[in-house]
């Protein structure tokens, strides 16, 4: 990249700032709630524009997933979501686990649980059942592959489309192989019952 000049950009003779004070003050200033009512706005909008379009045998998919995300590490921040009990104390970051529902037809976010590392991704999922509608079809990863969960899902009207979990072999007696890694399996329900 020899012979080349990079130049900062230049606004009314004023050469721009590298520092990210600015920016870092703006989003402090921003209001959760307000940003609640843009997604809610948009999701709406969304919802009206999307209608009847991108559906799966005339259903509409979500997706749900999960994962994890590393914070500033403060002090409120370590009481909340303290830091996995893995690293020595005082040498990593917050961390909070997450969930969050996507439209497969509009690529958008449609709702987001979070919780500290310890809190499982399939509790998240749960508090954002209210959101689900009769008819919806749920994908996931073998992560929320639980049969009560299918089956509390199934009351309501919503369908799952997920993997099995791979150390899962009691209970499933396979009915028909549909294809290569796709069978139709029978789940038989296990004598223990979940503590929620």
């Amino acid at each position: 990249m020899t012979g080349l000049a990079f130049r900062r950009p230049c606004f009314r003779g004023r050469v721009a700032s590298a520092s990210t004070s600015a920016y870092c003050q703006a989003r402090a200033r921003l209001d959760p709630a307000w940003l609640g009512e843009i997604h809610g706005s948009l999701l709406r909008s969304m919802e009206t524009r999307f209608a009847g379009r991108g559906l799966w045998c005339g259903r509409n998919v979500v997706v749900v997933d999960g994962s994890a995300v590393s914070m500033p590490d403060s002090a409120s921040n370590q009481t909340a979501f303290p830091q996995p009990r893995t690293q020595k104390p005082g040498c990593g970051f917050p961390v909070a686990r997450i969930a969050v529902i996507f439209s497969l037809a509009a690529g958008a976010m449609l709702d987001l649980a979070w919780d500290s590392l310890h809190a499982a991704e399939t509790t998240l999922f749960r508090r954002m059942w209210p959101g689900l509608r009769a008819g919806d079809v749920v994908l996931g990863d073998r992560g929320f592959s639980a049969l009560a969960d299918l089956w509390c899902l199934q009351l309501r009207g919503v369908d799952c489309v997920v993997r099995k979990n791979a150390r899962r072999s009691v209970g499933v007696r396979e009915v028909k192989r549909l294809g290569e890694n796709d069978r139709w399996v029978d789940w038989v329900k296990s004598k223990e019952i979940p503590v929620w």
